[in-house]
C-alpha cells in the first residue's frame, strides 16, 4: 500500500523588540500564514523565514524529504504520527531550543487529520541568551501548514484549513 503523501509548510517569523510595536509591528503582522506550494513529488517540509533584518520579506530554503514511518517523525515543536485509525497527528512539543519560552511543556495541543485533510497550527516563542553578551531577545512565531494525502500548489492559500489550532502564548 502507498503511503499517503504529507506535505508540511512552516512559516517562521522572527523579530526583536524594534518589531512589537508601532511600523515594525504592522509589518510584521503582513507576514502570510500561508503561501504556494514549491513543487513536490513526495512528501516534504516546505521551510519559509520571514525576519526583521530583511523587513520579513520571505525566503524559502529547499524542500527536503519527509518520513513518517511506524515511529513518527519529529519537527522542531511537532511531533507528526499515523494512528491506528489512519489519521495523521500533528502534536505541539515544546522544547526550549525548538519553541522558546515560556514553558508550555503539560500541552495537549495538536490536529487529527484524515486523509485529504489539511489543518495550522500555529506556536510563538521568546528566546534569549544570558544577559552577558549583550543581545537582546528574540522573538518567533511558527505556522505549519499540514497536508495529509492532498497536494496542489495553492491549497494552503485557496482553502481553509479543516482543523487549525493555537498555542500562542503572552511573550511579554
Amino acid at each position: 500500500m502507498t503511503e499517503p503523501r504529507i506535505v508540511v509548510q512552516i512559516i517562521e517569523c522572527e523579530w526583536t523588540k524594534a518589531s512589537r510595536g508601532g511600523p515594525g509591528a504592522a509589518a510584521r503582522n503582513q507576514v502570510p500564514e500561508a503561501l504556494p506550494l514549491a513543487p513536490a513529488r513526495n512528501s516534504a517540509v516546505q521551510h519559509v523565514r520571514c525576519v526583521e533584518a530583511d523587513a520579513f520579506a520571505a525566503r524559502a530554503a529547499p524542500p527536503f524529504a519527509l518520513v513518517v514511518g511506524r515511529a513518527g517523525a519529529e519537527l522542531p515543536g511537532v511531533s507528526l504520527k499515523i494512528d491506528a485509525e489512519n489519521r495523521l497527528i500533528a502534536a505541539f512539543r515544546w522544547t526550549v531550543f525548538g519553541v522558546g519560552a515560556p514553558e508550555r511543556a503539560h500541552s495537549r495541543t495538536r490536529l487529527a487529520l484524515a486523509p485529504g485533510e489539511w489543518g495550522r497550527l500555529r506556536f510563538n516563542g521568546r528566546f534569549g541568551s544570558s544577559a552577558s553578551d549583550g543581545r537582546e531577545w528574540t522573538y518567533r512565531k511558527f505556522v505549519y501548514n499540514v497536508a495529509y494525502g492532498v497536494f496542489a500548489p495553492d491549497l494552503f492559500t485557496a482553502t481553509a484549513p479543516a482543523h487549525a489550532a493555537d498555542e500562542l502564548a503572552d511573550l511579554l
